[in-house]
């Protein structure tokens, strides 16, 4: 262990499963459906409005996942369809949580990987094409962390992206003005 971990464990004691000092749930949830409507308006898509149900079973397979040790998507339907759902985790031996800046920021920069206009054959980007499809309007987060340090985000959109035969409609290229323009360099997120 290291002196600053040490210091840290003997100022403030154990880590609680989820470091509500760090940033309560609530607020990082929040700032996640805001940056993602960020990223969304860029590509002229719907603002995502934070659904608590969407939330609690996001947040409770968040917490499956911990208990499981594994990293898979779940079944869920909502609304008698499929949820579309992006997950995360970050293993730090600090206990580090996610940031919703590095989490969003980590999903969207797959946008590289995705050639706008053409109907993908394989999903390379599926996290990014997930959190700016067009068509989906409501969102849900969940957050756990494992006793080992793991980290577990999830995110559920209603109603799904990643639809075979619909990119092309729900996967725009950055827009400026109602204008459509293709993405070539990096752009910082909020």
């Amino acid at each position: 262990m290291s002196f600053f971990a040490l210091l840290d464990l003997l100022q403030h004691g154990p880590p609680s499963p989820w470091r509500a000092s760090v940033l309560p749930r609530k607020e990082f949830n929040e700032r996640v459906t805001k940056l993602h409507n960020h990223h969304r308006e860029n590509h002229g898509s719907y603002g995502l409005r934070l659904n608590d149900e969407l939330t609690n079973i996001a947040q409770q397979w968040a917490e499956t996942l911990t208990q499981r040790n594994e990293l898979s998507h779940h079944n869920n339907k909502f609304r008698g369809m499929r949820i579309g759902q992006n997950i995360a985790m970050k293993w730090a031996p600090n206990r580090a949580i996610y940031e919703p800046e590095e989490l969003c920021d980590q999903w969207y920069r797959e946008w590289k990987d995705f050639d706008f206009g053409v109907e993908p054959t394989e999903l390379k980007a599926g996290h990014f094409t997930q959190m700016v499809w067009k068509n989906s309007t409501e969102i849900g987060v969940g957050c756990a962390q494992a006793k080992d340090g793991r980290s577990i985000v999830v995110v559920n959109y209603y109603p799904p992206g990643n639809v075979i035969g619909e990119f092309n409609s729900n996967v725009l290229a950055w827009c400026i003005g109602g204008s459509t323009h293709r993405m070539t360099t990096k752009f910082k997120s909020i």
